[in-house]
């Protein structure tokens, strides 16, 4: 694997990280009065950013 294909999937990574992280604190706090929505939509949106991140992996290499 090239340097470049490195940083591009280094930035992928951190890129689909950070948002899903978004994305769980913003429904976490969103949904408060809902604690067990609120947990089962963090864990799906974990769920498909750790997804996206092995199918970006799988597709670059």
């Amino acid at each position: 694997m090239t340097q470049v294909t490195a940083g591009i999937i280094g930035i992928s990574l951190g890129a689909v990280l950070l948002i899903s992280t978004q994305l769980i604190c913003y429904k976490l706090f969103g949904y408060s009065e809902n604690y067990h929505k609120a947990v089962v939509i963090s864990l799906s949106c974990m769920l498909l950013g750790v997804l996206a991140t092995l199918l970006l992996i799988k597709i670059t290499t």
